[in-house]
């Protein structure tokens, strides 16, 4: 499930966590006519410095 709109033409990346990192937790609010109520993640860096840091790798 993206967290965009489907009228964004923003590309879609996924990843794969491969080691440990802390996040925060919380539950998704309903939006863009969307159940919600899923749990989403905040990282406490973005995604170039996980990549960097050998945190997540690409999911091809």
């Amino acid at each position: 499930m993206r967290s965009l709109p489907p009228t964004n033409n923003m590309q879609y990346h996924a990843y794969k966590i491969v080691k440990y990192v802390n996040v925060k937790s919380s539950i998704i609010a309903p939006a863009f006519n969307n159940v919600g109520y899923g749990i989403q993640y905040h990282f406490p860096v973005g995604a170039n410095t996980l990549i960097e840091l050998k945190i997540i790798v690409p999911i091809k």
